[in-house]
């Protein structure tokens, strides 16, 4: 579930720290990605917008983040279904060769929505990108994305049941039904004194499903499958074209409440 989400009127790039002095350059190299930071503690929503309940998962959380070579790996939640976890996965991109100001592709991300218990859940986590220049290039400062992740308790039809991840500053929230995977674009410039900035999403007209074994065990990328599917309206991400739903637009809202008081832009220098 994406599409994201303009917070308070602020972007990543109005909130960054611009130090030194801005350099005009052309980039050659490849990034890094890692989720780091779970966010434990969150509210669970039902399909009409309002909160079902919060959680404190801090003891009783299920989670893995690590990396898979440059690729970025983040799953949670316990089996209430088969597969249990959601999964989110960052695909970095490892063929930089870029001016600054020009958007280009930062990355790609997946995410799949599982079944899982509501007392295993997480309700976020850092998206951390480096950048890895070539051949002594120049650096860029690391960004640092604080991911929001949206549950809905499963009440509601399809849509209702829609789980959902979010990053400040980008325009849309990615979202995806229940027992679902899609695919997104994550576009960016570099900028200033260098830094990343976030510019546009794009959701890939796709869907994914477990096509595993029933006993399903640690996460497999060969347990998924994805299936071309022309013409999603507005990005929405699931078997058929679905009108956005509003409880969406409640979700967003709540989920980026807690968001606002996060740094929406935490970054440090690179060596």
């Amino acid at each position: 579930m994406i599409n994201l989400v303009r917070v308070f009127g602020l972007t990543v790039v109005s909130m960054a720290v611009a130090c030194g002095t801005a350099q005009a350059g052309f980039f050659v190299g490849s990034i890094d990605a890692r989720f780091e930071n779970p966010v434990l503690t969150g509210a669970v929503i039902q399909p009409n917008g309002i909160v079902y309940q919060n959680f404190d998962n801090t003891s009783s959380a299920v989670y893995s983040a690590y990396e898979d070579g440059p690729t970025a790996v983040f799953t949670w939640g316990s089996n209430a279904g088969a597969p249990g976890m959601s999964i989110l996965t960052f695909f970095p991109n490892q063929s930089v060769a870029v001016a600054d100001n020009v958007e280009f592709q930062l990355g790609t991300v997946t995410f799949y929505n599982g079944t899982s218990t509501l007392e295993s859940l997480v309700f976020g986590a850092d998206l951390v990108l480096d950048f890895i220049p070539a051949g002594g290039g120049p650096a860029v400062d690391t960004l640092t994305i604080p991911v929001g992740i949206g549950t809905t308790v499963n009440v509601g039809d399809a849509a209702g049941n829609a789980d959902f991840v979010g990053i400040p500053g980008i325009a849309n929230v990615f979202f995806t039904y229940e027992g679902f995977g899609a695919t997104a674009l994550v576009n960016g410039m570099i900028v200033g004194d260098p830094y990343f900035s976030l510019e546009s999403f794009t959701v890939v007209d796709n869907f994914i499903l477990y096509t595993g074994p029933p006993e399903y065990g640690p996460y497999d990328p060969n347990n998924f499958t994805t299936y071309d599917s022309p013409g999603f309206a507005g990005g929405f991400t699931g078997p058929t074209p679905t009108p956005e739903p509003s409880s969406i637009v409640l979700l967003v809202t709540g989920v980026f409440s807690f968001l606002g008081m996060r740094s929406v832009r935490r970054w440090k220098k690179s060596s």
